[in-house]
């Protein structure tokens, strides 16, 4: 039976404007804008109105406006010296979170991200519309091409994606389980298939795993403590000491294994003269010579001052958590230490580290009384009645609760009809032609004499009816030839992606008709 208990909740208007505020700009990045778009200038200057507003309607205690003055002040001397915006944005975030329940921005977080994100990457696949690629060798198949699904790189579009299984598991709680674990992780296969990224696949893996055997522990020992406050250490060392210290065959294999991050690190870390403040990093990165770690562009881009707050802040923050059993909080938390020696995402404009959010533990204490409110400061409280969607809801999980044997069954005949209707049905281009820009250099320099090139006037001026152009530019782009792999690829994606896109129409009808004929639903 469905409850009767109403879902009234009311919020304050601050706390509105935070919403807005967080996500104007989770949006913008869910459909995959960056820094630098007319558009996404249009959301950040919408989201920076919002903030304001949030800011003017709090009370602070002293200690409070001091800390919140102190690192405005900082992140924009680091803003003007580096000419990046990422520190100055996640400092808006944490800075705005006073009064505002990080379960809640969980909640808005994951809707945001699931329409932006999710919706994106779903149009993507489907060949709705057309996002970035890369091609690049991998997988033994030769070159093949590496999608970013609406996302600006390919290894975007993964850690985009662990930052959905993020508010994911988050709002699961308890609920959380290996057979939870299972479906995700089949769902970052189904990601890796299209970005091809190790690093990706690696990080949700450790995350999905991580959160399920900390739920299991309900009371840490002092050895797991321990361990988990020595990652962030392990993190910084590998990053900004093991590529000045290592030498020899050992530097070469973890270079190899790490895909030059190591060589590059160590590039930016002796080239340049690290600051109190930081650098300009359009002066020391290209398209080619960029950093791929989390830690050292925080260094050498924000300087030694705002590097060691963020080290000292995750310290104390992780210290905090392992004394309060605070699982699901240290998984994101060093899920994101890891994937940071790996990806730059942490303090970039990605705006996808979400532990940042925790900061709010170490920058407010809500129980004390403020006394700092900025002229004009008023409290409005509005209340929101969720009755219709929690009914809604509850009415989705009771019908899959009842019909699961048909959900599975849904599931089942929809990926089997697909793929064999794509088998049947589709047509497979012998060659594929990308554009010379988004082709892996090294192997463009490697295979120059053998590559068959050629230039197009349009996207359908292939040079046979059987070639399948993607990415088309201009007259003037050479347009690489290639078949074999990249071919075989696309039609293993087609294939998985027209029997899950069957499946989950097929599932969806099985779930909203009961609901529809008003069946179930209050059983």
């Amino acid at each position: 039976m469905i409850s009767d208990a109403t879902t009234n909740v009311k919020i304050s208007l601050a706390e509105i404007f935070y919403y807005v505020f967080f996500s104007l700009l989770l949006f913008a990045k869910g459909i995959g804008l960056y820094d630098g778009q007319s558009l996404f200038k249009v959301f950040l200057i919408l989201a920076m109105i919002a903030w304001v507003g949030k800011m003017w309607l709090t009370k602070y205690t002293i200690k409070e406006f001091c800390i919140v003055g102190g690192l405005l002040f900082l992140g924009m001397i680091v803003y003007l010296v580096s000419g990046e915006k990422g520190a100055l944005l996640y400092i808006f975030m944490i800075t705005g979170l006073k009064n505002v329940p990080i379960k809640r921005v969980f909640i808005v977080g994951a809707t945001v991200w699931t329409v932006s994100f999710l919706g994106t990457a779903c149009l993507n696949a489907v060949h709705l519309i057309e996002g970035p690629f890369k091609v690049h060798e991998k997988l033994g198949m030769g070159m093949i091409i590496r999608w970013g699904l609406g996302q600006s790189h390919p290894n975007v579009l993964h850690i985009s994606f662990l930052v959905w299984v993020m508010f994911v598991v988050y709002l699961l709680g308890k609920k959380y389980d290996i057979k939870a674990a299972f479906v995700l992780m089949l769902g970052n296969i189904v990601m890796f298939l299209y970005s091809v990224s190790s690093t990706g696949v690696i990080a949700v893996t450790f995350y999905l795993g991580l959160s399920l055997y900390l739920k299991y522990r309900k009371n840490l020992c002092l050895f797991e403590k321990v361990l988990m406050q020595m990652v962030l250490p392990i993190c910084i060392g590998y990053s900004l000491v093991a590529p000045l210290v290592l030498q020899g065959d050992l530097f070469a294999k973890i270079n190899d294994i790490t895909n030059t991050r190591l060589a590059l690190a160590q590039r930016f870390l002796s080239e340049n003269q690290i600051t109190a403040f930081g650098i300009r990093l359009a002066d020391i990165t290209t398209s080619q010579l960029t950093m791929d770690n989390a830690f050292v562009f925080a260094y050498v881009t924000y300087g030694v001052v705002l590097f060691v707050l963020i080290v000292a802040a995750y310290v104390l923050l992780v210290n905090k958590y392992c004394r309060a059993q605070k699982t699901k909080e240290l998984s994101i938390t060093l899920t994101c230490f890891v994937a940071g020696i790996m990806e730059p995402f942490l303090f970039n404009t990605s705006f996808k580290n979400m532990s940042l959010l925790f900061m709010k533990e170490l920058v407010f204490d809500e129980s004390k009384e403020p006394v700092i409110a900025l002229p004009g400061y008023i409290y409005k409280e509005y209340e929101f009645s969720f009755d219709r969607l929690y009914w809604t809801v509850m009415c989705l999980k009771n019908v899959i609760k009842n019909r699961r044997a048909v959900i599975f069954s849904a599931v089942a005949v929809g990926i089997l009809i697909g793929s064999i209707g794509y088998l049947v049905l589709a047509k497979v281009p012998d060659r594929i032609l990308v554009p010379e820009p988004e082709c892996d250099v090294a192997v463009l320099i490697r295979t120059e004499e053998s590559l068959d090139f050629v230039y197009l006037v349009s996207e359908d001026a292939a040079p046979s009816l059987n070639d399948k152009v993607v990415g088309f530019v201009d007259d003037k782009t050479k347009m690489i030839i290639y078949s074999g792999g990249i071919v075989m690829m696309e039609r293993i994606r087609d294939l998985v992606c027209s029997g899950l896109t069957l499946g989950a129409i097929l599932v969806i009808v099985a779930v909203i008709f009961p609901i529809l004929r008003r069946k179930e639903v209050l059983e």
